[in-house]
């Protein structure tokens, strides 16, 4: 048996933190088949910024780790793998997720990296390991990176057109990190729909060319009931464009059945990107069916800049004033609370352009 050892590590080393639930949905998939399971172990997930020295030196003969990187763990994520390939030279170091880039130029920069796994990894995390374990060509693995004899080789994408994959929650992997990190809290997030069909330049759902599909209702309800029946008091939502569909009410309404019933989620965040656009009028109705139930701490109203010519180079369009004066009137009406994000330093913004939209903002009611 190949010991797999999988690293996740939270914003900082405090003591609320979040579930691994990126590296959860490769293990749930992957150890869902019988040849991985026959083959593999999961041995351990690294989810706090521990000192790369002891995480190593409690790793027993590393076959594989695989890391999933962000802003906020990436540099931290580099020392360790360093670390773990200075003293298992021979352990393959996988990274992926949305702080890796669509082509393979972290090979050339860091030797200590065997392969890079891009955009959505259940499949050919999969299918990387199954390749691994019977000698076949990595090439056949799509959404890879790789050295090889004639250089770095990137494959081809692919995007699953049925999300169909098993939940960490559902699997127990999140009930054996909570065993193993008992003296943690822990904060849930949960997909309902992957993709986005938007192509913002700044975003990295801006890259990934797939239409928006949606994980079906059970396995959501199920999560929910997870959450719920493990007291977790804040729940976050990972979609690109909560609100998007109708069913997202539904979603609403099974939360807030779940707080009156269980007494959790006692907060509910539409998390990284704000709601969907696409509606008001539903829009309206959940956040007012979350702020009537003290789920919801306010809306998002983004506009990220006010310069034509930003929006432009970013591939955003933004909300037209007089939309936005009417939503601000409605919420201000109906006692929500909003606010709007800016990005600083946008492509095209200057100092001039980014003082006069902030001055926009407010005149226009924020």
């Amino acid at each position: 048996m190949k010991n797999i050892y999988m690293v996740q590590p939270t914003t900082e080393n405090v003591s609320t933190v979040n579930v691994p639930y990126a590296v959860g949905c490769l293990a749930a998939y992957a150890w869902s088949f019988e040849d991985i399971c026959r083959e593999y172990t999961l041995k351990e997930t690294i989810i706090l910024r521990e000192q790369p020295a002891a995480v190593v030196s409690r790793m027993e003969n590393p076959y594989l780790v695989g890391f999933s990187n962000y802003l906020w763990n990436f540099e931290y994520n580099k020392a360790l793998a360093e670390c773990i390939k200075a003293a298992y030279p021979d352990c393959i170091i996988v990274f992926g997720g949305p702080q890796i880039s669509a082509d393979g130029a972290l090979l050339q920069k860091h030797a200590f990296i065997d392969i890079l796994q891009h955009y959505e990894g259940e499949v050919s995390f999969c299918e990387m390991l199954r390749a691994l374990a019977t000698g076949e060509d990595l090439s056949t693995v799509n959404n890879l990176s790789f050295r090889s004899q004639g250089g770095i080789v990137t494959t081809a994408f692919s995007a699953p057109a049925q999300l169909d994959f098993p939940s960490p929650y559902q699997t127990g992997f999140m009930d054996e990190i909570m065993r193993n990190y008992s003296q943690l809290q822990f904060e849930p997030l949960i997909e309902t729909n992957r993709g986005c069909p938007h192509k913002c330049a700044y975003c990295s759902w801006g890259g990934v060319k797939g239409k928006v599909r949606q994980f079906s209702l059970e396995r959501v309800f199920a999560d929910l009931e997870w959450c719920a029946a493990h007291k977790m008091e804040f729940l976050g939502v990972a979609d690109a464009n909560f609100g998007m569909f109708e069913r997202d009410e539904l979603i609403v309404d099974k939360i807030i059945e779940l707080k009156k019933t269980t007494g959790y989620p006692k907060k509910f965040q539409v998390s990284y990107v704000p709601y969907s656009k696409a509606s008001w009028a539903r829009l309206f109705r959940i956040t007012k069916k979350l702020s009537d139930n003290d789920l919801c701490k306010g809306v998002t109203l983004s506009f990220q800049s006010m310069s034509p010519t930003v929006q432009t180079n970013i591939g955003r369009n933004n909300i037209n004033a007089e939309n936005y004066k009417f939503q601000m009137k409605e919420y201000v009406a109906a006692d929500i609370p909003t606010y709007s994000e800016f990005i600083l330093g946008l492509p095209g913004e200057t100092q001039e352009s980014f003082q006069q939209g902030m001055e926009e903002i407010l005149e226009l009611g924020q």
